[in-house]
């Protein structure tokens, strides 16, 4: 009866200081670096903290330079 709970745990050292969205990467990698980070995300056991986490992630991705709706996107295709 003791339920096992999962969260996403990051390092001290994790400054999540992601590619920056204006970089001269390719535009398909980067609109794809949402997605590939909320999958590990969507993990989450709890649904009130994998939505913390997400809108976390979603502040680190803004800080970035990440448009929202790039964002919102790959949340959105990474929870399907």
């Amino acid at each position: 009866d003791n339920p096992v709970e999962t969260d996403v745990v990051y390092k001290l050292i994790n400054s999540h200081d992601y590619s920056n969205y204006n970089s001269s990467h390719p535009s398909h990698t980067k609109n794809k670096v949402p997605f590939n980070l909320a999958k590990r995300i969507i993990f989450v056991s709890n649904e009130q903290k994998m939505n913390f986490r997400l809108r976390e992630l979603g502040a680190f991705l803004i800080n970035c330079n990440y448009p929202t709706h790039v964002i919102d996107r790959g949340i959105y295709n990474a929870k399907l």
